[in-house]
């Protein structure tokens, strides 16, 4: 992979043990707490949170042997590459993470990704940020009006709505249709309005590439009843998968979001 060599601010910040802006100052003793303390407010999934080997890949990998420090893959690869000037390689084992952390703490600054006083972005910050980088190719979706239709409520109230087939394409779920045997059985989305097509590939951190697309199917007449059931249906998807593992908090279906009164 291409690598950058150390700036003037990395070489400067190694050379005096420390690197200051106008109102922050980290050194040799912090540099690595405040690394760390970056990547672990990035956003992840809760699974990875869960695992040891998982989480440790989303952390900075110190090379020992090489001297080096590789930072994780969220960030482009030809500025993950860490290393110090030769004069410093010689160093001992817990000095030289220091110094390779502090010239990763400047190069985080210097990329935008630690502000002023050298912390951590907000989350929404760091979120728009990892996404600019990860996917560039997601096409950006203008957001539609809102809904003024109602779905249908009770008894033989019924509506016509669209019926989206969900693909997700890749490796794993080849492999996991295989194992549950799922004949081909796909996730759906029931709208009360059209939704913009999406044919996106991306990279899963545990997934693989993985092409998703969504296509519309048919239009389709839906009574109450089963429209209540796919509520109950998305909600328990949504608090299965989604919803945070450490806390109480549960997914609600919302009528007032698609229009009902």
């Amino acid at each position: 992979a291409e690598r950058i060599a150390s700036t003037s601010a990395e070489v400067e910040a190694i050379r005096n043990g420390e690197y200051a802006t106008d109102t922050a100052r980290v050194d040799l003793n912090s540099s690595k707490s405040l690394l760390n303390r970056y990547f672990m407010g990035l956003p992840m999934d809760d699974g990875v949170r869960s695992s040891k080997q998982r989480f440790k890949a989303l952390m900075p990998i110190y090379d020992d042997e090489a001297r080096s420090l590789i930072l994780p893959s969220h960030l482009p690869l030809h500025v993950r590459h860490v290393q110090l000037p030769p004069e410093y390689q010689q160093a001992g084992k817990k000095r030289i993470q220091s110094l390779l952390a502090l010239a990763a703490c400047v190069r985080l600054h210097h990329h935008g990704l630690l502000n002023e006083r050298l912390l951590p972005l907000e989350r929404q910050d760091l979120h728009d940020k990892v996404m600019k980088v990860a996917l560039p190719t997601v096409p950006i979706i203008t957001p539609s009006k809102p809904c003024t239709d109602a779905p249908p409520r009770a008894g033989n109230d019924s509506k016509t709505m669209y019926l989206y087939r969900l693909e997700q394409v890749g490796e794993m779920f080849e492999q996991h249709e295989e194992a549950l045997g799922g004949r081909k059985r796909k996730m759906g989305i029931l709208s009360i309005t059209p939704v913009p097509q999406i044919d996106i590939c991306l990279e899963h951190e545990s997934l693989g590439d993985v092409s998703v697309s969504i296509s519309e199917v048919a239009k389709v007449v839906v009574l109450a009843d089963q429209w209540s059931q796919s509520k109950d249906f998305f909600a328990a998807t949504m608090n299965a998968r989604w919803r945070r593992r450490t806390s109480h908090t549960h997914f609600e279906y919302s009528e007032e979001a698609v229009g009902a009164k």
